[in-house]
């Protein structure tokens, strides 16, 4: 694949000071760990439109399977990115000082990377997958609510996050025994969650810019009945 090329010269430029698993002096901390967050948002809005379609197409109740086989890759390197982007950042904010600077990257990423488990957990909750998204989405609140007392905008994205998935994750304020949230999909259409989800990962974009930019094809296959049969439309237009 072309990310494999891409990525993978990238990280073999890195020198091995710099690399992920280099033990870097704490003054370089952030500007290391942005490195890797960039590089799987970068996954993240790459291949995002295979994750849309595929928690849209699981609404029945079962895993949909995408075809051709690079569309599972492509499912699986999303989920994996934004999992990976969740973990890491929440384990930097818990150890690193808190400054503004770090608040408003760590914020970034993470709000981004938490939208892919939200969209999966709302269109799939009884998916084998639904206990990870849950813990996922659990982090990310957990880790934004510490964020408020340094970046105001933290409350927003912390409101949007409980609002998309509150009833799907486990509540275990009301009791000292965690209650599973509810196990159907979202009642919203699929081009409600579309406009809905659009304007959370795009907030710059106008409406007349939207309008464009949902005619191209992974978009446009989300509307009407021919949903489940889009399997061989071209998603890369999307992005």
């Amino acid at each position: 694949m072309l990310d494999d090329d891409a990525s993978g010269k990238w990280m073999a430029s890195i020198p091995a000071w710099y690399r992920e698993d280099a033990d870097v002096p704490p003054k370089f901390f952030l500007s290391h760990s942005i490195n890797w967050w960039r590089m799987r948002n970068f996954k993240i809005i790459m291949y995002r439109p295979y994750v849309i379609r595929l928690a849209l197409q699981s609404r029945g109740g079962s895993e949909a399977e995408p075809s051709p086989s690079d569309a599972r890759i492509a499912y699986d390197r999303c989920l994996a990115a934004a999992k990976e982007s969740i973990a890491s950042i929440s384990s930097f904010w818990d150890a690193q000082n808190h400054t503004l600077m770090a608040a408003w990257y760590t914020l970034y990423f993470l709000f981004q990377a938490s939208l892919i488990p939200c969209v999966c957990l709302r269109n799939g909750p009884t998916l084998p997958q639904a206990a990870d998204w849950r813990n996922q989405i659990q982090t990310t609140l957990q880790t934004i609510s510490k964020m408020k007392i340094i970046n105001p905008k933290a409350q927003e994205c912390y409101d949007v996050v409980e609002k998309l998935c509150g009833q799907f994750i486990q509540n275990a304020g009301a009791s000292s025994t965690p209650i599973a949230g509810i196990d159907y999909p979202t009642e919203e259409s699929p081009q409600t969650q579309i406009s809905n989800v659009y304007a959370m990962m795009w907030p710059s974009v106008n409406a007349p810019e939207v309008d464009m930019m949902m005619q191209d094809g992974i978009w446009s296959d989300f509307l009407g009945e021919e949903l489940s049969q889009s399997v061989h439309a071209q998603p890369d237009a999307a992005e």
